[in-house]
């Protein structure tokens, strides 16, 4: 390994640790301290090399690239390191950090050939090794890695780093701009945040604009949802809060939630709830809080979505909270529909307690649908496969149907039942799905009978 001479990369240390760039304006948005572990990443793995390189335009940088040397040359200073043995690469890596003073800046450029010659969980466990060494040196370690190529390490190496920096390139009818955003590296009102940036003269030129543009958002909150296992989110409310009782409950009842789960359980509606996630994220009622939530948590409200499910289900809460509507719509919203809401709260919370179930159980499709429906109901179900893509969901007594005190008339019962076999599917086969009653047993005409179609 080339090593520089000790004491040629210099970094300026404020209280507490605080590690400068030198811009003020970047450091008014970003946080970074000495000893700390930051991981960066971008589509191209050139941009977020760069980035690092102007972030710190006016300090001395070190930057460690794979050896054999490619065409590419270092934008800095550079030190060679010898990727194909880790043993080698761990002791010639931490002997440069205890050869160079303390608080300098490393760059590494190197994950991408390491993760293919030994794999991920060879790296991150170096990672994890290394980090009792940066904390002694009082370092600042940048590890730079292409967005979504490593997907697997990237959200691990999320979880033990102590912040993130993702960039993005956006087309837009200007031509391309570049945005940058911080992960447990900033200020609340930044954190998680697109923050536009050029770089002019190799200097980083930041553009924080209090005009939201909901595109942006949009384009930010998208892959954050596809692996947001790290990022959990809250629902903070408001007493002038303007939304539908529709997502109220939706936002409300996922609060809490990692952001992975809400994609996986709630995938068929992202498209439709997104543009106003990205406007309630703006607007700072939606919050991203990069905390892990423990895989428990699930399990814990199990029972919760269940009781739920179980009061949404039954005659008498329809009946109460019919009366409730009548009152509501003259005074909220008068096109408000209180069966369709009803009929949403028994998919939601149909959805609800799925996920939660198949989160602790292997269950087949059969298996889900009659817990899910006896849970909700009291009621016996019989689930049989007549294709790849139906499914045929008998109830040989039907709740709604033989309740003289619920049923106004024949295919009712499809407003509640339909919609509890509806959410459950949904979260089962992860895809949109069609159900119809084929067959009502109201007035002592039989079993009630639901088709249950996957839409691809």
């Amino acid at each position: 390994m080339n090593v520089p001479s000790e004491g040629s990369v210099h970094v300026k240390i404020g209280g507490r640790g605080r590690v400068f760039t030198g811009n003020p304006d970047v450091d008014e948005l970003l946080f970074f301290y000495a000893g700390s572990i930051v991981m960066v990443t971008d589509d191209t793995f050139v941009e977020g090399k760069s980035f690092v390189s102007a972030l710190f335009h006016d300090r001395k940088l070190l930057e460690l690239i794979p050896s054999p040397v490619v065409d590419e040359p270092a934008l800095r200073e550079k030190a060679l390191v010898n990727v194909d043995d880790l043993q080698e690469l761990s002791i010639s890596v931490n002997r440069l950090r205890k050869s160079i003073e303390p608080h300098q800046i490393i760059v590494h450029l190197y994950l991408p050939q390491v993760l293919v010659k030994h794999g991920s969980d060879a790296v991150l466990r170096l990672i994890n090794f290394w980090m009792s060494e940066v904390r002694r040196a009082g370092h600042l370690e940048f590890f730079v890695i292409p967005k979504k190529t490593f997907v697997d390490f990237e959200r691990k190496l999320m979880s033990i780093a102590d912040g993130a920096i993702e960039i993005s390139v956006e087309k837009t009818a200007r031509g391309y701009e570049t945005f940058f955003i911080p992960i447990r590296l900033s200020k609340d009102q930044f954190n998680l945040k697109p923050v536009k940036y050029t770089i002019e003269n190799g200097k980083i030129i930041v553009k924080v604009s209090p005009a939201v543009d909901p595109h942006q958002t949009l384009a930010m909150l998208t892959p954050l949802l596809e692996r947001g296992d790290e990022i959990k989110l809250f629902f903070t409310e408001k007493d002038d809060l303007e939304i539908s009782p529709k997502y109220y409950l939706f936002f409300k009842e996922t609060s809490g939630w990692r952001l992975s789960w809400i994609s996986d359980a709630f995938g068929d509606e992202l498209e439709k709830v997104m543009p106003l996630f990205a406007q309630l994220f703006d607007e700072g009622v939606l919050k991203l809080v990069s905390i892990p939530v423990s895989e428990e948590f699930l399990g814990e409200k199990m029972s919760e979505y269940g009781e739920k499910l179980r009061l949404v289900s039954s005659a008498s809460f329809v009946s109460l909270f019919s009366v409730m509507l009548d009152y509501l719509k003259c005074r909220v919203d008068k096109e408000f529909e209180k069966r369709e809401f009803i009929g949403c709260m028994s998919e939601m919370f149909a959805r609800l307690y799925s996920y939660s179930v198949v989160s602790k159980e292997r269950l087949s499709f059969e298996r889900l649908m009659e817990k899910v429906l006896n849970t909700a109901f009291g009621c016996k179900a019989v689930v049989r496969q007549r294709s790849s893509d139906k499914f045929i969901v008998e109830l040989k007594q039907c709740p709604v149907c033989g309740n003289p005190a619920w049923a106004e008339k024949e295919f009712f019962c499809k407003m509640v039942i339909g919609r509890v076999i509806a959410g459950a599917s949904k979260v089962f086969f992860k895809s949109s799905v069609d159900v119809s009653e084929v067959q009502c047993g109201f007035g002592d005409k039989g079993n009630c009978v639901f088709a249950v179609r996957i839409v691809s």
